[in-house]
This record gives C-alpha cells, structure tokens and sequence, in this order.
C-alpha cells in the first residue's frame, strides 16, 4: 500500500511563489523516515531540511511539486469568486499531483479549520474514489507522508527566495510580518514597477500604497 502527503510553503508570504509539493511513501518504510528525524519543516533548522529533502526525493516512490507564481495567485485573490480561493487553487494543484501520483490514501494538510470542507474540494476535483483522501489541520505532525511534503516544499521554496534576493537584493523573509520585506515593498512601490515576484492582491499593498500616497500629500 503507498499513501502520499501533500503540503504547501510560502501561502502568507507577500514575495514569491507559493510551493505545493506531494510525496509518496511505501507505508511500511513511515518509521525509517520517522528515525532519520523527518517532521514538521518549521522545526527544523534550514541546513537539515535541505539533507532531509534529498534523502526524501531518493526513497520516495515518487513525488511532485508546483510552483505556483504570484500572478496566478492574484487571479485567484482578486476573483474573489465563491469557492475560487486560494484554497480552491491549492486543492486543485494537490489534486492534480493525486491523480498523477495515484495512491491508495492520500493525507492532506488543510486550510481550512474545518478539514472536510477541504476533502470534499479536492473529491469533488478528483472524482476518483479508488483514492481516500485524508484532510487534517496540522497534518505535518499527523502522517510523515505530509512532514516529507512539508520539508520538500519548504527547501524549493528557500530555493526560489535566495533567487529573487540575488537579483534584486535582500528582502527580509518576504512575510508582511516583517519589518525588513515592508520597507522593501515600500521601495519597490515607489519606484512604480510591477515586478512579477510580489503578490499585489495582497492587503500589505494597499496599506503601503496609501501611505506613500499620504507622504506624496503632505
């Protein structure tokens, strides 16, 4: 029997993509992930989830990630169009790599607090019951399935931040929490440019962009 795990990196971050990655585990090898110590991405330091990812991408059965850019993360933000979210758009990327990846039980993390509504979403897009699909909140810490998925879209995601900090220079962890990223959009705002790796739907922006608008006034 192989089940998969699917989880995301970067979904509140203002800067980049958002990283889904699913992967795929024979059951009976779950402890020997376990025992090399594959968890949770968050607990662990940058420099073992990068060992861990190329240990997990070598044992797996198979595994996907997708790369979704902030442009399309914006047509789905801004839509605003019942059950077209964010959400909507994870579930359907998740269920492409299910039925691409065909397992007999796929464990999902949800994002929504009520895990079925997440379920049924992604049924109701694979409309394949030879697959079990499994939703929980925190399900990182639930199926080691979902921790390699976790730990893999994690370093993809690192991967594809360190590229946007070459070229244009350091911004911070690219979170709206974070003091460094929003004097970076600040910058960036100013200068008028709609660079193609800031997601501009989100609500960060328009606060900014009203008070550069105040300064401009005053």
């Amino acid at each position: 029997m192989i089940a998969s795990g699917s989880d995301e990196a970067g979904r509140g971050s203002i800067i980049g993509p958002l990283v889904v990655a699913t992967v795929v585990l024979n059951q009976e090898d779950e402890e020997k992930f376990k025992e090399i110590g594959v968890k949770d991405s968050k607990k662990l330091s940058p420099k073992r989830r990068e060992v861990l990812s190329k240990i997990i991408k070598k044992n797996c059965v198979s595994y996907k990630v997708s790369y979704l850019k902030p442009k399309v993360i914006d047509s789905y933000v801004w839509k605003r169009i019942k059950m077209k979210t964010l959400n909507y758009l994870e579930a359907k990327v998740i269920s492409k790599h299910i039925t691409q990846l065909a397992p007999d039980v796929a464990y999902v993390d949800s994002p929504y607090s009520k895990p079925e509504t997440f379920r049924v979403m992604i049924e109701k897009i694979i409309r394949n019951n030879n697959i079990k699909i499994i939703s929980a909140n925190k399900a990182e810490d639930k199926w080691v399935e979902v921790a390699c998925a976790s730990i893999v879209a994690k370093v993809e995601r690192d991967k594809a931040v360190r590229k946007i900090a070459k070229k244009y220079g350091f911004f911070g962890s690219g979170y709206p929490s974070d003091r460094r990223t929003r004097e970076f959009l600040k910058e960036i705002i100013k200068d008028g440019r709609k660079y193609d790796f800031v997601r501009w739907s989100w609500k960060t922006i328009d606060k900014l962009s009203l008070r550069q608008l105040k300064l401009l006034k005053t």
